[in-house]
């Protein structure tokens, strides 16, 4: 500082007088600019240096070691919850985030610049918010050190062309595969290029989903719905490919099950949204699967099959599939004919049955056979009485068991108290946008048996109770429903009644109401979701980024 102010004081002591004798006062000017510049610059340095330096010395952030400041970094930028957002939004979102905190400070941009776990997810997808962040090859320079995540949103020639060449040159470095795709010649480009691929460094896990697939009930696919053809010249490299997955996901992408294999390395396997085609082709379906001997997690929802009355009771049932390290089984939104014969096909076990019940449950879906043999162009459903499913269900061990009314009231009091007796076994219920009235309530009250008796034990002791989005009409009988079994939690979110100065209406329950004081005194454990609160687990077509 001394020598700054004796330099401060040397200029204030210039003047045209003392410099007459020393050079002209033009090159004098241009030395002072000179100067001014450089000085200038150099408190700017100065100016900036001290702030990060007194940053780092009293900003309470600072103080923490890099690898906790990182983590919460990390915390931040890959928070996504349980939003109804699209992944493509979690994708904007998680860059939005990360470019965010790199602007803050030169400590935190240095982080995030150097360790390749922010960078982990390559996003390719179409979006204008996107078009600052670069390119995906950014991205996956960045990464450098961890495992890269691709995860495409290919809507559009743009990013259709994107993916390809991402897949082209970078397909051997990348570690997962999330594919959403708009159009289905660009899933089966994709899928052959990482055929050729070098397995060196296997792909660990592969997510395939068709955006704009045909779901509809009385659809079958033709040749060309198929991603790999039946006389496909490169199948034993497709077969390759599976048996590197620990995970595969699909949904709306179909493929000829007969002709595939895994490995030991699958754990977990994914199946939504894909006709299988009539009932007898569920038996080769489970065959492919089984040979995943480690599987441990299995889902598979809305998979379509078709009934044919008149042959129904030719379908021989071989022994049932066993999958001897099945730890979780979650079955939702399939017709009856299928679930019937998905239940009695995979063998009993040590594994946590969940089923996901709703409408179609109680409907056969019907495309009889013309005399060739062909599949008839008319459909039907045919109802299916309560009395049937609940056969079916007391043949399985359920643990948890998710009901949604979304679909309309398909369920009366009575036909719910037939279901809760057909799974003594149950432990877990959840049900999501249902009105409750006195009857529901008392359709879920656990009757008083004799425990000594296991005849008497055909209503489950439940364990934990959700509903969300529920519309309490009558809160009589609730408590007794409550008190009935041995809750250890209850997570409850919607309206009930209330009375105002004029009328009775519907309001959100909210912390201060007596059903919510009373739960929150009588059940270990309770938690209060919004009224409007929609679990995940409830949302369709959710596709995990």
């Amino acid at each position: 500082m001394a020598a700054l102010k004796d330099y401060t004081d040397l200029c204030l002591n210039l003047s045209p007088n003392s410099l007459d004798c020393i050079m002209k006062p033009s090159d004098m000017g241009a030395r002072i600019d000179s100067t001014l510049e450089v000085i200038s610059n150099q408190l700017l340095q100065i100016g900036s240096t001290l702030a990060r330096t007194r940053n780092r010395l009293v900003t309470p952030l600072h103080k923490l070691p890099e690898e906790i400041l990182s983590e919460i970094l990390m915390n931040v930028t890959f928070d996504i919850g349980y939003s109804e957002s699209s992944i493509k939004q979690d994708l904007c979102l998680i860059y939005r985030r990360l470019y965010g905190l790199l602007s803050v400070c030169s400590t935190w941009r240095d982080i995030i610049v150097t360790r390749g776990a922010f960078w982990s997810v390559i996003p390719i997808v179409e979006n204008p918010s996107m078009n600052k962040i670069g390119s995906f090859e950014l991205s996956i320079h960045r990464a450098r050190g961890s495992k890269r995540h691709l995860v495409a949103v290919a809507e559009s020639p743009e990013t259709f062309r994107d993916l390809i060449q991402a897949l082209t040159k970078y397909g051997p470095h990348i570690d997962t595969i999330n594919l959403n795709i708009g159009d289905h010649r660009v899933i089966v480009e994709a899928i052959e290029l990482l055929l050729h691929h070098d397995t060196a460094k296997p792909l660990a896990e592969l997510s395939v989903q068709s955006i704009y697939a045909n779901n509809a009930p009385d659809w079958l696919p033709s040749y060309d719905d198929y991603v790999i053809p039946l006389d496909y010249a490169h199948q034993s490299s497709f077969v390759s490919l599976l048996g590197t997955l620990t995970v595969f996901r699909i949904s709306g992408a179909h493929f000829h099950w007969e002709t595939m294999a895994f490995s030991t390395r699958l754990v977990e396997l994914e199946i939504e949204n894909i006709t299988l085609g009539y009932d007898h082709e569920i038996e080769p379906f489970l065959q492919a699967l089984c040979s995943a001997s480690e599987l441990r997690d299995l889902r598979i929802t809305t998979m379509d099959t078709f009934f044919i009355p008149d042959l129904m009771d030719d379908i021989e049932l071989s022994s049932p599939v066993v999958f001897p390290r099945l730890q979780s089984l979650h079955v939702q939104d399939v017709f009856f004919n299928t679930l019937r014969l998905l239940l009695a096909m995979i063998a009993p076990g040590s594994h946590c049955l969940s089923l996901f019940l709703g409408p179609p449950s109680l409907l056969n879906n019907l495309k009889e056979l013309d005399f060739f043999m062909e599949p008839h162009p008319e459909h039907e459903f045919r109802s299916v009485d309560i009395g049937n499913l609940c056969k079916i269900l007391k043949q399985v061990s359920v643990h948890t068991l998710m009901l949604s009314g979304a679909g309309g009231k398909w369920l009366t009091g009575d036909m719910l108290r037939q279901l809760m007796e057909a799974v003594p076994t149950l432990k877990i219920l959840k049900i999501h946008n249902w009105d409750f009235n006195r009857t529901v309530w008392t359709s879920l009250k656990r009757p008083m048996i004799d425990e000594g008796n296991p005849q008497e034990r055909s209503f489950p002791a439940l364990e934990t109770i959700q509903l969300s989005k529920a519309t309490i009409l009558v809160k009589k009988g609730f408590q007794d429903m409550v008190a009935s079994h041995p809750l250890r939690r209850i997570a409850l979110g919607g309206t009930s009644r209330v009375a105002s100065s004029d009328e009775i209406k519907q309001g959100p329950l909210e912390k201060r109401s007596s059903m919510v004081r009373w739960l929150r005194y009588n059940v270990p454990e309770f938690c209060l979701f919004d009224s409007r609160y929609h679990p995940p687990e409830f949302q369709p077509g959710r596709w995990p980024l």
